[in-house]
C-alpha cells in the first residue's frame, strides 16, 4: 500500500511533543538520504526518573539511538551527521504516528 507522503512542519512537531499529551512514536525519513530512510522519534514518561524522556532512534540496526531531557535537546543535537533535527525536518517525510497512518492520526486528535 503506498500512502500520500504526509508532512508536518516543524512547528506542528514542537507542539505536539510540548502539549502534556502522551507522543509515543513518530516513524519518519529523510527525502534524498539513503541513511536516514526509517527513523523514529517519541516521548514517554519514565516513572524511574519521574519525568518524560524524549528519544530518537536514526537507523534500524539501532546503531544511532539517543536520550534526552526535552524536546530542545533532541531538536538540537547534531545527530543528524552533524545536523539537526530542525536542521533537516525540511526533508522529512512522516511515515508513521503511534503506529497509524499519520493523516487518519491527525484527523481523530
Amino acid at each position: 500500500m503506498v500512502r500520500d507522503v504526509f508532512v508536518m512542519s516543524f512547528d506542528e512537531l514542537a507542539a505536539r511533543f510540548a502539549s502534556g499529551e502522551h507522543c509515543g512514536e513518530i516513524a519518519f525519513r529523510l527525502i534524498g538520504s539513503d541513511k536516514f530512510t526509517l527513523c523514529w522519534m517519541g516521548k514517554q514518561y519514565s516513572a524511574d526518573e519521574k519525568r518524560d524522556v524524549y528519544w530518537c532512534g536514526l537507523t534500524a540496526d539501532g546503531q544511532n539511538a539517543y536520550e534526552f531531557t526535552s524536546f530542545a535537546e533532541m531538536a538540537g543535537a547534531p545527530v543528524f551527521d552533524g545536523k539537526t533535527l530542525k536542521d533537516v525536518w525540511g526533508d522529512a517525510v512522516v511515515l508513521e504516528i503511534d503506529g497509524c497512518d499519520p493523516k487518519v492520526y491527525i484527523q481523530h486528535i
